[in-house]
């Protein structure tokens, strides 16, 4: 077990707190946009479908989402990852 994990594991008695998804796929966000000022692939617009909640803030006009000429949803590659999202490396490689 690699150090580190091994003093958050004693710190907590192996007992680790639960991390709700939603507040951990935001911090995942905030850490990559931060690395992809060093890491410019990080950065790189991909094209991408938005959520329910996305699209109902659109429509609501809450937040302004970029089109590339097409029409597809463009965002910044580090908006894309989540918990979630080792199964989907192969479509947008690092």
């Amino acid at each position: 077990m690699n150090p580190n994990l091994q003093a958050i594991c004693e710190k907590y008695n192996y007992n680790l707190p639960s991390v709700v998804d939603v507040i951990l796929n935001r911090y995942i966000k905030e850490i990559l946009k931060e690395l992809s000022e060093t890491v410019p692939s990080l950065a790189a617009k991909v094209h991408t479908k938005l959520t329910m909640k996305q699209k109902k803030q659109e429509m609501e006009g809450q937040i302004v989402v970029e089109r590339n000429s097409e029409g597809e949803v463009m965002m910044p590659r580090y908006n894309c990852v989540t918990t979630h999202t080792a199964h989907c490396l192969k479509r947008f490689p690092l």
